[in-house]
């Protein structure tokens, strides 16, 4: 703190730094959340001649200073805005943002050109007197992030390739500034993590912490503390950020991309003319480890007995950084082993409504509100400290029972007040069918199988009014006139709703909103929302779905599984602990080429075998471990071209 000639470090009651006073009188301030998320940051520059003695602050900081930058992080910090206007917009992988083009003008009589309204409350910034400088042009522009194996930007580079900025690190994350150019053009540089250089502070925000990478020190104690008794609460990652990360500052985990590196080395020497498998069973590396492998077939839908929503339910989630949605709505597998938590638990709470049929749900500061209706559960509309919106045409969320194949449509309409100020409609469609998705691999590793995924698309349509009568008494629209708004309307949003239930859980394990621009538009954002299936097996008086989970088949103790009841291959692995081999015992339905590899849970490739099969009889094939070191393994079973994972310890 001396060498950054800081007199005063304030807390908050969650560790959070909140006031930041320098010796030269100038004071950063933070905002957090209760769930301990930065909402904004305050940087006071002070007037000169000012000195702080060491212990004490400059309480007139906000009366008499030279000058006031403020930094607001919305929608989970992905929307920055810079003094009050929008700056930006993060992505996995980069950033987009609204620059302002000044365009040559001739005379006080041009135009100012605004594409679209500011987004996400934000202002306009740049000439809007509309005179001397002619039209001004907003446009969208995409900036790249060039990643080293630690995560950390080694380059930004535009659409066209032109690279803008370049980065050089020390080992322990402090900028080597000889070898960088543009340093100050954006801040997320070692391990993606935000520079905080104002006042010169220099210190990394992981999220939990703050982190100083001139001494490789955190700021702050680690909130995880007594689960390592053995490290120092303040060394970052074990003093080894070579083999260490530390995603959000409460944990250390091991650098995945080195291990993937030693697994790929390893497996060009020993199988070179295997290549192209080997990408298979890599990519499927630590997907079935550790797993729980539930067969649901026979309960393989979304009932109302079993997935109706209840008053009085609680359960904790978590936030899922997902860059590409692509991965997770897969049709045979749905991995969640390598996605990164975006924040700390929050608590989801279903609560009883106005009557009995109405429930609410409290999430993110927004309370949702849902009816049962026969067998349908309908929106009924929405509300949270900036708006209140109820549907006269509510949405159709789920309708029981719901199978694989199934679908429904339908259109929505709500009326309510923005801000006090503002009349807004919501209006649009949507549209729900049911997939099934064979595989889902939890975070920690747990696997399930026969998953539901629905799928909600819905197009939104928001329009503002002053506020000259109450929202309700707007008038209602017609289908026909909702049609023509969405047909008509240039500000129409595409979202997609992803839900995955799985038999003997009430609620979703994983909801995924993906918000795009148009139909033709990439997605604008995206987002992730975990509930443990073990947060869910702590719901009182859930007796349904504990009869299906213990009725449900679990994996065997000696690691034994069936498979699912495949048409393509019925399979059977066994262990011979004493034999120190493992036996694969299969029927087919037709002619199959059936592929083999042995691995452990870190994706070295020990053994691999490959034949084809005829239907009409039993076939065995063993395959002998005896050799290896103890440990847990895993064997992979490729049937043409349909996945399967077994593990087992020896």
């Amino acid at each position: 703190m001396i060498t950054r000639h800081i007199t005063h470090n304030g807390c908050d009651l969650h560790n959070n730094p909140q006031r930041i006073q320098f010796a030269n009188g100038n004071v950063t301030k933070y905002v957090y959340s209760a769930a301990g998320e930065k909402l904004r940051a305050i940087h006071y520059t002070a007037v000169a001649n000012t000195h702080v003695e060491m212990g004490q602050v400059y309480a007139d900081i906000e009366k008499r200073h030279l000058a006031v930058d403020s930094t607001d992080y919305r929608l989970g910090g992905n929307a920055v805005f810079n003094n009050g206007s929008f700056s930006k917009v993060l992505f996995d992988g980069g950033y987009v943002e609204l620059v302002a083009v000044d365009m040559p003008g001739s005379g006080y009589n041009m135009p100012i050109v605004k594409p679209w309204k500011p987004p996400f409350g934000g202002r306009w910034t740049g000439d809007l007197g509309g005179g001397k400088k002619g039209p001004t042009v907003y446009s969208l522009q995409f900036r790249y992030f060039n990643r080293g194996h630690l995560g950390n930007v080694r380059e930004m580079v535009s659409k066209p390739g032109e690279v803008k900025q370049v980065n050089a690190y020390y080992p322990f994350g402090t900028p080597i500034h000889a070898l960088g150019t543009n340093e100050s053009q954006q801040l997320y540089k070692y391990n993606g993590k935000e520079f905080g250089d104002f006042h010169g502070l220099n210190t990394y925000d992981y999220g939990a912490r703050q982190y100083d990478a001139a001494l490789g020190r955190w700021t702050s104690v680690d909130p995880m503390a007594g689960k390592h008794p053995e490290s120092t609460p303040y060394a970052y990652c074990d003093n080894n950020p070579i083999r260490f990360l530390d995603p959000n500052g409460m944990e250390k985990a091991r650098n995945i991309a080195k291990i993937w590196k030693r697994n790929k080395c390893k497996f060009r020497t020993r199988f070179m003319n295997k290549q192209r498998f080997m990408r298979v069973a890599l990519a499927m590396t630590m997907v079935f480890a550790y797993g729980m492998i539930a067969h649901a077939q026979r309960f393989n839908a979304v009932e109302k007995m079993r997935n109706a929503y209840r008053a009085d339910d609680r359960m904790m989630g978590r936030q899922l950084l997902v860059g590409d949605v692509a991965c997770l709505i897969n049709d045979s597998l749905c991995d969640l082993s390598r996605t990164q938590v975006a924040n700390d638990r929050y608590t989801c709470r279903y609560e009883k409504g106005p009557n009995n049929d109405v429930i609410s749900r409290l999430e993110h500061g927004t309370r949702y509100f849902f009816e049962h209706k026969g067998d349908s559960l309908l929106i009924m509309g929405f509300e949270n400290h900036l708006a209140k919106i109820d549907y006269d045409l509510p949405e159709l969320w789920l309708k029981f029972p719901m199978h694989a194949g199934d679908s429904l449509s339908g259109l929505y309409h709500g009326c309510g007040l923005y801000g006090e100020q503002w009349n807004v409609r919501k209006l649009g469609d949507y549209k729900t069918w049911v997939e099934l998705c064979r595989t889902m691999v939890l975070p920690e590793g747990d696997t399930l199988r026969n998953v539901l995924r629905l799928h909600t698309q819905r197009q939104v349509c928001t329009l503002n009014s002053p506020a000259r009568m109450p929202g309700d008494s707007l008038p209602h629209f017609t289908p026909d006139s909702i049609r023509w708004h969405l047909a008509n309307n240039k500000g129409v949003l595409v979202e997609n709703v992803y839900r995955w239930y799985v038999a003997g859980w009430r609620y979703p394990i994983l909801e995924t909103y993906v918000t795009g621009g148009t139909q033709s538009q990439a997605p604008l954002f995206t987002t992730a929302f975990y509930y443990s299936p073990r947060e869910q097996e702590c719901l009182s008086d859930d007796n349904p779905n504990t009869l299906i989970r213990k009725a449900v088949t679990q994996q065997e103790v000696n690691g034994n599984a069936l498979a699912d009841n495949d048409k393509d291959l019925d399979y059977k692995v066994s262990v011979d602990s004493e034999r120190k081999t493992i036996r694969l015992t299969y029927n087919l339905e037709r002619e199959t080429h059936v592929r083999l590899i042995l691995s452990d849970n870190a994706g070295i490739v020990y053994k691999t075998s490959e034949r084809k099969d005829v239907p009409g009889k039993t076939h065995v094939q063993e395959i002998g471990y005896g050799t290896l070191p103890r440990g847990r393994y895993v064997l992979y079973i490729n049937a043409n071209g349909k996945r399967y994972a077994e593990k087992f310890k020896h």
